[in-house]
């Protein structure tokens, strides 16, 4: 992981229902006897310098995954959006205004190994705040 590498906080949006899927929480699904959620902790934290999990209702599911549960700041069901603003707050708090964020989605188990460094190619020395 590079110096600046250690200033994004990884939010997985753990906070899908797999209603598709017979109900439950997606990202504890078991794909080649490993849950979706442990493929994306792998996959993800040599390439962040901190990891969160983004859900809402009781974190002990997640416990042990050993992560911080970051629930959604929007009240009701907002979706995806809102975890990641849940997200942005938090890499605020615990980072500051240099942090930043990257999500993915765990039913994604196989995103790029180097997503993190590509994203981080092509944003270059753009400004870190949303204006």
């Amino acid at each position: 992981m590079s110096h600046e590498n250690s200033q994004i906080v990884g939010v997985i949006l753990a906070g899908g229902g797999a209603k598709r899927m017979g109900g439950g929480d997606k990202c504890l699904l078991e794909l080649a006897g490993r849950s979706l959620l442990a493929r994306a902790i792998e996959r993800l934290t040599p390439h962040v310098g901190s990891l969160v999990l983004n859900a809402n209702g009781d974190p002990e599911r997640f416990a042990a995954s050993g992560l911080p549960v970051v629930p959604d700041t929007i009240p009701g069901r907002a979706g995806p959006l809102a975890g990641i603003l849940a997200g942005m707050r938090h890499a605020a708090q615990q980072a500051g205004e240099t942090a930043r964020i990257v999500t993915i989605a765990p039913d994604t188990p196989f995103f790029p190994r180097d997503l993190v460094s590509q994203m981080m190619l092509h944003i270059g020395d753009r400004p870190r705040r949303i204006t």
